[in-house]
């Protein structure tokens, strides 16, 4: 069964307040940080924000630097990034750092030659 077209008028649609400001941080947030896969960051993103985690955002934009023959996407202010959400455990789990590696959209096989 179809569901019916509903029409909504303004004052039925309520937007918080602070929404607006919420995008205009996400926005900037993802400028900076430029990463190359908007949606799986952008859910680290709300997901870090929803429970009051240091967010995966970078300090500043970072220029590319040619000097690798393969780009693999890790930069310094992506290792701040990992350190800034990671450095207040004693000791981190590896199943947390992978889940963070995965929402810098770094690759995973990198994560797993540095690690041996």
């Amino acid at each position: 069964m179809p569901v019916p077209d509903v029409m909504f008028c303004a004052q039925q649609i309520h937007v918080p307040p602070e929404l607006p400001d919420i995008m205009k941080q996400f926005t900037k947030a993802a400028i900076r940080t430029q990463p190359r896969d908007v949606l799986q960051w952008s859910y680290g993103y709300f997901y870090a924000l929803s429970r009051g985690e240091p967010l995966p955002v970078k300090e500043r934009v970072e220029m590319p630097v040619a000097t690798q023959k393969n780009d693999t996407g890790l930069t310094p202010g992506l290792l701040k990034v990992l350190h800034k959400q990671l450095s207040h455990k004693k000791t981190v789990d590896l199943i947390d750092l992978h889940k963070k590696w995965k929402i810098l959209c770094l690759p995973v096989e990198q994560l797993r030659n540095l690690l041996q």
